[in-house]
């Protein structure tokens, strides 16, 4: 497997088993400190974690609305909480 560093601003690099252990912790920061997360596997990076704002507004500068879609089109509808 490709093992490489990845550094990018901000994104902070945590194991994996901690972002399990400590997953309210990590959306915490992804989500209202706005800090993107990589998760990494053995030192291997794996995954970003990133506020739902975030990916939308990477998503609309890419230009593909709603993802897997061609072209744009309009913003997303509220999703209902569940149980409402």
């Amino acid at each position: 497997m490709d093992k490489r560093r990845v550094t990018i601003g901000d994104l902070t690099p945590v194991p994996a088993t901690e972002a399990k252990n400590k997953f309210g912790e990590v959306l915490h920061r992804a989500c209202y400190e706005k800090r993107p997360i990589l998760v990494e596997r053995n030192g291997t990076p794996m995954a970003v974690i990133l506020s739902l704002d975030e990916y939308e507004r990477l998503v609309r500068k890419a230009g593909e609305w709603p993802p897997g879609s061609t072209g744009t089109a309009e913003a997303p509808p509220e999703v209902a909480p569940p149980g409402a």
